[in-house]
């Protein structure tokens, strides 16, 4: 399958600005889908599909090249505190954490009963607290997935 609009997993992983095991992740977890060659079953990208990655990492990496604040948790309107919608276990643990680092930068650790949210915790958290990249560490990959349609607006089961 050598034709230019078609890219190996390195050469893709090139383009994008990440590593070929998050290729390979994203293809696992359907991000984004590889052609597969008959017989080899080795992975190629077409390049149209891989372009809005290749965009968005690149605005990222402009924006953090220029200083520009230009993370959606510190400029987004998200009045969660306010927010009637929300479980209270939910906006308490939002300004339990919010009064924490605006006055020390130490860990935390957020602790709430079962049932009361805690997905709902992590998507909200970073509004109003980070500056930049927020990781989000789950134990398996189901729970995984919940998350990230959790906190990906382009999601229905979006927080």
């Amino acid at each position: 399958m050598p034709d230019e609009n078609f890219l190996k997993v390195a050469e893709a992983a090139s383009y994008v600005g990440v590593s070929a095991q998050t290729l390979r992740r994203w293809d696992r977890d359907g991000t984004l889908s590889a052609v597969r060659r008959p017989g080899s079953n080795y992975r190629y990208y077409r390049q149209a599909d891989l372009e809005p990655f290749r965009l968005q990492y690149r605005r990222a990496e402009e924006a953090a090249a220029s200083g520009a604040e230009s993370s959606v948790f510190a400029t987004a309107n998200a009045d969660v505190e306010a927010n009637a919608s929300l479980r209270e276990p939910q906006r308490e643990a939002h300004r339990a954490v919010r009064e924490h680092f605006s006055a020390d930068r130490s860990p935390a650790i957020v602790q709430i009963p079962v049932g009361c949210g805690k997905t709902g915790i992590m998507a909200t958290l970073p509004f109003g607290i980070a500056q930049g990249r927020v990781l989000v560490i789950t134990p398996n990959l189901t729970i995984r997935k919940g998350v990230a349609d959790a906190v990906d607006v382009t999601s229905p089961q979006c927080f």
